[in-house]
Formats: C-alpha cells, structure tokens, sequence
C-alpha cells in the first residue's frame, strides 16, 4: 500500500522506480566492479581493473606495502 502511494503520487514529477537490475546494467557501463564477482581476496586491484583507484603516494595505509610490491 505504501509502494502504491509512492508510486503514483511521484508521477506527477516523473519519478518512476529503478530495480536492481537496472543499478547493476549502470554499473557495469560505468566499469564499476562488485565485491565476489570481480573484488576477490584472490585478486589484487590491478587484476580486478580497479588500480585507477588506488594512490599509493598517499600516507600509510593498511595493505599499503604491499600493494607496493604488486605495482
């Protein structure tokens, strides 16, 4: 009932509803990865496509040294 009203009083400014589906088709064009499908203790940043995301010239970290080792 809460959905319904919602729904079709966010109409009016053209609101409509997005499912997971469609947050996950989005994702996957902008290149973002999930954790256990892409993300996976078995694979480092570099691997997994998301290095872009690591800045190892900032301060210590954990993990830090030895992302180091990996670059």
């Amino acid at each position: 009932m809460m959905w319904d009203m919602l729904f079709y009083s966010g109409r009016s400014w053209s609101v409509f509803s997005l499912g997971g589906g469609a947050f996950n088709s989005l994702r996957m064009e902008k290149g973002y990865r999930t954790w256990g499908a892409v993300f996976h203790t078995d694979y480092n940043p570099w691997e997994a496509g998301s290095g872009w995301a690591v800045k190892l010239e900032k301060r210590d970290f954990v993990g830090r040294n030895t992302l180091v080792g990996l670059a």
